[in-house]
């Protein structure tokens, strides 16, 4: 009797040991908010803190609980930096996930705290009457670290021989900054709204019931050429701007990835024939 008591203590002893070892350790892991929600991808974030453990990173589900040991999704992360530990994450737009940091050493495996986000829109996704074209990022107008926000470009482009319009005319105040693009548009056509030209076209254009469009300023063209292959089905070419530069001219850009020396922005003659595309905000 005496004997199987010892037997028993020891054993559950044995396996209360076991199960210590699985979920904790010398290391204080903590898991941060994501950063950079991209729709398709993100950047994980956290804190390890007791030294550099052999293993480091996140595991990853859209389940609750994720670990090591219930098939999620393991990312490796590279040694801390000041404590601090970060990996990309590549993941499926507009669904919800839980995320936790972990350090593993000698089979032993601590995790911090879990993490919920969702992801939004993609780019290059169908949405709002064309495809997601850039997303606001932090330092960019507008950007709301609350809500997903940025540009649309329209299936549909204009042709290679869309004028600017309004040769000669001036038309103050255009701008080629990011988020200047519809008040430049509305800027053209009450100086010249001639049936045709770039920024009437894009005004005009309508898709899916949306009516907001309008012709992109030059830092808005440049956003959208970052994303130029992630967008896709995109004909590449010079595209009309809404950014005045002068009286006779306006900006065009190479939508192109690595475009040559010979395709970079530069001032145009205002009927100078080239594309434009219609984009809206989201």
């Amino acid at each position: 009797m005496g004997f199987a008591l010892v037997v028993f203590v020891t054993i559950s002893w044995f396996m209360t040991s076991c199960n210590k070892s699985e979920d904790s350790g010398n290391y204080e892991v903590t898991t941060l908010l994501v950063t950079e929600n991209s729709g398709n991808k993100v950047k994980l974030n956290g804190l390890i803190k007791g030294g550099n453990p052999i293993n480091e990173g996140f595991v990853l589900s859209t389940s609750p609980s994720p670990s090591l040991d219930n098939g999620a999704t393991q990312i490796v992360a590279s040694s801390p930096v000041n404590d601090s530990i970060s990996a990309t994450a590549f993941v499926e737009p507009n669904s919800t996930y839980y995320v936790r940091a972990y350090a593993w050493e000698n089979s032993i495996k601590t995790y911090g705290n879990e993490i919920t986000f969702s992801t939004g829109n993609a780019i290059g996704q169908s949405f709002g009457g064309g495809k997601i074209a850039y997303i606001l990022q932090p330092g960019d107008v507008g950007y709301d670290p609350a809500e997903q926000r940025g540009l649309i470009v329209a299936d549909d482009y204009f042709g290679f021989d869309i004028v600017w319009g309004c040769e000669g005319t001036d038309v103050p105040e255009t701008e080629i900054s990011f988020g200047s693009g519809p008040l430049n548009t509305t800027r053209i056509l009450a100086e010249c709204s001639t049936p045709g030209i770039a920024a009437k076209l894009c005004a005009d254009y309508e898709s899916d019931g949306y009516t907001d469009w309008y012709l992109p300023s030059y830092t808005e063209l440049q956003k959208i050429n970052q994303n130029y292959d992630a967008i896709g089905g995109m004909s590449g070419g010079f595209y009309w701007s809404s950014s005045q530069a002068n009286s006779s001219q306006a900006w065009i850009i190479y939508l192109w990835p690595n475009a040559s020396p010979s395709e970079e922005p530069s001032e145009y003659s205002k009927s100078s024939e080239r594309r434009a595309i219609a984009v809206r905000s989201f």
